[in-house]
């Protein structure tokens, strides 16, 4: 694919991948409403906030999107861990498309704006970025290492969480499959997404404050967009304060 280019919107094998370990988080989720208690569904909400404000804000975007601070060295293998444990792809891919956003925001060359139409968002079909989008992650052989076996490693955690309730409960039992996977997994996705519509939908980025409440502290967007080497992006910014504590 040329340099410049954005996706042609076809449904690789990749994303259908992705689209169906999302689709698991849902099912689980739905699952989990259905069945949990209250009890677990409270452990649910609460692995919720914790992916969203440590993992996907402050690791993800605030560190890898741009380097905002740096991980202490013993916690940065449990971090990536942690990190691919949620279903938005490798980081690898993550941070590609993020430098993309920034560097083309709102345009015909932004590959997740808005503007490209819901479906085309949805499906994620973005297409292929330039090397130079992620050559500087390839030099970390473990992020390599999660990029090729992303999907076995989710496969494998789904039998793990499964197994595990099961064993300790005497017979098939899901619990920790759906409260400590699938909830925050899909509060993930969910949160991507409104991310991308929310502060773009106009057109070009501006704050919502009802994103604040969402997402932990990401509704200050134009900020962020403004001064991307911020760790906080205002006042209410819950995982900037996470960061700076």
């Amino acid at each position: 694919m040329a340099k410049g280019a954005v996706g042609s919107g076809k449904m690789t094998p990749l994303v259908w991948k992705i689209k169906a370990l999302n689709f698991s988080f849902l099912v689980g989720t739905i699952l989990g409403f259905i069945i949990g208690s209250w009890t677990w569904l409270l452990v649910g909400f609460i692995m919720c906030f914790l992916f969203e404000s440590f993992i996907g804000n402050g690791y993800a975007h605030r560190y890898y999107g741009h380097k905002t601070y740096t991980p202490r060295p013993w916690l940065k293998p449990i971090l990536d861990f942690l990190v691919h444990y949620q279903g938005f792809g490798s980081i690898l891919t993550w941070k590609a498309y993020h430098r993309r956003h920034h560097e083309y925001s709102d345009t015909e060359l932004d590959s997740h704006s808005p503007q490209h139409g819901w479906f085309y968002i949805l499906s994620g079909a973005w297409g292929q970025l330039p090397r130079d989008y992620y050559k500087e992650q390839l030099r970390d052989s473990r992020l390599v290492w999660y990029h090729k076996h992303y999907f076995k490693m989710h496969l494998a955690i789904a039998f793990f969480w499964i197994g595990l309730g099961s064993y300790i409960s005497g017979g098939l039992n899901l619990n920790l499959w759906i409260f400590l996977y699938c909830f925050p997994g899909l509060y993930g996705v969910i949160s991507a997404y409104v991310l991308i519509f929310g502060p773009h939908v106009d057109g070009e980025p501006v704050d919502r404050w009802w994103l604040d409440f969402y997402t932990f502290g990401e509704g200050n967007h134009l900020y962020h967009h403004v001064y991307p080497w911020s760790y906080r992006n205002g006042k209410y910014d819950i995982t900037g304060w996470i960061i700076e504590n």
